[in-house]
């Protein structure tokens, strides 16, 4: 897909995941990974997201993304704020593209009648800055909107929902699996 040369638009994430889940599996337990790229940048929805915050044609080419105001490492001048403030509305229509991509696989998973008999989680690996005089996410600084990522978590036979406002952090997500699990942790090496 040309919106993601790097990577796989959403929808086609979603469809090699339920590709997987209808051709590939027994009834044995499986684990299955399943990786969608956006929305980091370009932040390039599907209709009928593109659109859906920002109406005008703006940003609706990756090359039109690469900000002239953004120096490499992601620094932009103050005067050039509402720029990045429009940029974000690609991006929060990007998040709502790929939400719908996560549900409409979730959906297929109970059809199968898989979803309530699996643990299911879902992360953000970062999260994006359009503040503070920085734009995306690999440099130097580290704030809020960079750091509190996504991580919801559907254990088997669940049937509520809850929150949790304990601060967690991604490296205790496999021991957590782990010990859910009941199976050993590896030995370290040391």
């Amino acid at each position: 897909d040309e919106r993601y040369p790097h990577g796989q638009a959403a929808e086609a994430v979603t469809e090699a995941g339920i590709g997987v889940v209808d051709h590939e599996l027994d009834d044995r337990p499986f684990f299955l990974w399943t990786h969608y790229l956006p929305p980091h940048y370009p932040y390039l929805a599907s209709p009928p997201f593109m659109g859906r915050f920002l109406t005008t044609e703006r940003y609706r080419c990756q090359s039109e993304q690469g900000l002239r105001e953004v120096n490499d490492y992601g620094f932009y001048p103050p005067e050039d704020q509402g720029a990045i403030d429009t940029l974000r509305l690609r991006y929060d229509e990007s998040i709502a593209y790929v939400d719908a991509e996560i549900g409409r696989y979730l959906d297929h998973l109970e059809r199968k009648g898989l979803l309530q008999d699996s643990l299911v989680i879902i992360v953000g690996d970062h999260g994006e800055s359009f503040e503070k005089g920085y734009w995306q996410h690999s440099g130097p600084l580290m704030h809020e909107a960079l750091l509190h990522v996504p991580l919801l978590i559907h254990l088997p036979g669940q049937t509520a929902g809850g929150r949790l406002d304990e601060p967690a952090e991604l490296v205790d997500l496999m021991p957590t699996v782990i010990d859910y699990l009941g199976l050993p942790l590896l030995p370290t090496q040391g």
